[in-house]
């Protein structure tokens, strides 16, 4: 059994608000509030008092953007990525930078970067509303300048600013809070609704150094940490990192405490920036990361998995992750998501997805923009679209039929430029979002998921990365995504608060930490329907989770083996193979094609299907 010392910890151990000291200043009138409240049942972007459907665009190659585009399918709700430091977003591939960097040149922040963006966008859509993708790397200046806050490579070499120095992360919150100055007493301040703060290996707040890293000033950091939390514990130096790799499962106490520091660090840093966008803008407009990819990295060591801990912080509004890379993204399986999206839910946050559909109009990198790939990283078949433009609209429903019906933010992420630009596809946008707008009418937006699959980030600490338990949690969607009936994903601490509001619950927990056993427990007492796949260390089939929502008395919605999604107001179904396809209701609804066609009552829709499409379909809305 493994037990989470960890837990503990509450928001009180982060560096609050109050804790950060910026100097007085006052804010100024921004003339616009954005927040994020509870809206039939999902959290809800409001915009000056009105809930709006967080449906946006951005890109990263500017001169191929679609804004226009975009704006007449009814968008209104746009990003432009800012850089601080203009360097490629990871260590690896060698990319060039997407834009220059706003303190490039020391003791000169040149504002035009984020000034003509948000100008190209407001002189495609004026009346868009924006909110900028910042990444807060740092400029080479600040790496010559203070070589021990940075990553130290295996080599003796180093890297890129490292996510444990307290020096890089006050230097770094102090460029954001000029740059949110800058922002506020600009001309466009009035549109710009918040900031998604990005930072670490590709914007996505991974450690720089992939294998949990350290600088010079880590070691003094992790002794503070475990005289903190393990004050009856006492380590010297760094652990064994090769220890990662024999066997399944970590033993090796002194290793397992340095990556829950490891991740400890990352969360620190993202609530610390999260308080000085609240403190700068006066606490008007709204604050989010990428973050909390639990069912996707399962490797700790990148430095992510302390997600319930920051959702416990009042000053963060949402999280943001890309659409799954799950299977290479091939068509005829549910697009499963990434994160428990569910805790997010539960505790008040609003969920994005970076929607980032490669169609048949995606070009490689080099095409787009020449020399910005020299080694031609991005050469491969994860970013090459499908041939056909059919196929390619069949993936972007899918997709949005997840973000509909799980009550999701979304935007569509045209990396290159041009990946959308077709009218076919134009007038799906159009489609995806005057649906999301209708939906923001719908009394009840709630998931109606009867099953709960579970997921413990606590555990991950303990996992060999190479490990096959690994690709057991990352592939479990599989098997659930074609079972018949819509999943709710939470993280493992929010058990006690909703298992009762289910009728099947699902353990995606290769190691049964406490808190498994307990939430095991509590199944048992409270006679809930239930599988662990700690108990056989192997994936579940369709069949068996069948045969669980049966004797839990889920309803099922379709029996073929298809990716079906449903809400309230949604529901769609995704063609595995071709046929005819039966979704079975709960009760008899009236039913409007996505798509087109005349509405129908029914309480069994049935329909032929071609292999891989999908088919939207309103319930007892005027579409």
């Amino acid at each position: 059994m493994y037990s989470d010392g960890f837990s503990p910890l509450t928001q009180a151990d982060f560096i609050s608000e109050s804790d950060y000291k910026a100097g007085s200043f006052d804010t100024p009138d921004l003339g616009i509030t954005s927040a994020v409240a509870d809206v039939g049942g999902i959290p809800t972007l409001i915009i000056n008092g009105e809930p709006v459907s967080s449906a946006a665009y951005v890109t990263y190659f500017d001169e191929n953007n679609c804004y226009k585009s975009f704006g007449d399918a009814g968008y209104r709700i746009f990003s432009v990525c800012i850089s601080f430091g203009g360097r490629s977003i990871n260590t690896k591939s060698g990319i060039a930078p997407f834009s220059k960097g706003i303190y490039e040149l020391k003791g000169a922040p040149d504002y035009t970067v984020i000034d003509d963006a948000v100008r190209r966008v407001l002189d495609a859509v004026p009346e868009a509303f924006v909110f900028p993708r910042v990444n807060i790397s740092m400029p080479e200046w600040w790496e010559r300048e203070n070589p021990d806050e940075l990553n130290i490579l295996p080599d003796g070499s180093t890297c890129r600013e490292s996510l444990y120095s307290e020096k890089w992360r006050r230097d770094a919150g102090e460029m954001l809070a000029d740059f949110i100055r800058h922002v506020n007493s600009s001309p466009y301040r009035s549109r710009i609704i918040g900031y998604q703060i990005s930072g670490g290996y590709t914007e996505e707040w991974f450690h720089f150094d992939l294998n949990a890293g350290y600088c010079k000033t880590a070691l003094g950091g992790f002794s503070e940490f475990l005289k903190r939390f393990y004050p009856d514990e006492s380590y010297e130096g760094l652990p064994d990192f090769s220890l990662f790799d024999g066997g399944d499962v970590v033993t090796d106490a002194h290793l397992v405490r340095f990556i829950e520091y490891a991740n400890f660090a990352v969360a620190d840093d993202v609530s610390y920036l999260a308080a000085i966008v609240k403190r700068e803008t006066g606490n008007r407009v709204i604050a989010g990361f990428f973050y909390g990819y639990l069912l996707e990295i399962l490797n700790s060591k990148f430095g992510t998995h302390m997600l319930r801990r920051l959702l416990r912080d009042e000053n963060i509004d949402f999280f943001c992750s890309p659409n799954s890379y799950l299977d290479m993204r091939r068509t005829g399986i549910d697009w499963g998501e990434i994160s428990a999206t569910a805790s997010m839910r539960l505790h008040g946050k609003l969920y994005i997805s970076e929607c980032d559909v490669r169609t048949s109009l995606t070009k490689y990198m080099n095409e787009s923009r020449p020399g910005s790939d020299p080694r031609n990283v991005y050469y491969s078949v994860l970013w090459k679209g499908p041939d056909t433009l059919w196929e390619s609209v069949m993936l972007l429903r899918k997709t949005f039929a997840r973000q509909i019906t799980n009550g999701n933010g979304f935007y569509w992420f045209d990396m290159w430029g041009g990946w959308f630009e077709d009218e076919w596809v134009m007038s799906e946008m159009k489609s995806f979002k005057a649906a999301a707008d209708l939906s923001l009418r719908c009394p009840d937006r709630g998931s109606t998921a009867q099953v709960a699959a579970f997921v413990d980030e606590a555990s991950y600490k303990y996992f060999n990365p190479s490990s096959p338990i690994c690709k057991l949690v990352y592939d479990s969607r599989l098997p659930l995504g074609l079972s018949g009936a819509p999943y709710d994903v939470y993280e493992i601490s929010d058990f006690e608060r909703v298992y009762k509001n289910y009728k099947a619950v699902v353990f995606i927990t290769p190691l049964k930490t406490d808190d498994v056993v307990r939430a095991e427990m509590l199944c048992s007492e409270n006679k809930t329907a239930y599988l662990n796949m700690g108990d056989t260390c192997r994936q579940f089939t369709t069949d068996e989770l069948r045969a669980l929502y049966k004797r839990g008395g889920v309803h099922i919605l379709c029996e073929t083996d298809d990716a079906v999604l449903a809400n309230e107001s949604f529901v769609a179904l995704h063609a595995a193979t071709a046929g005819r396809k039966t979704i079975r209701l709960d009760r008899k609804r009236t039913v409007t094609r996505l798509d087109g066609g005349d509405s129908f009552v029914t309480d069994n829709i049935t329909f032929d299907a071609q292999k891989f499409e999908t088919v939207i379909f309103c319930l007892d809305l005027s579409y």
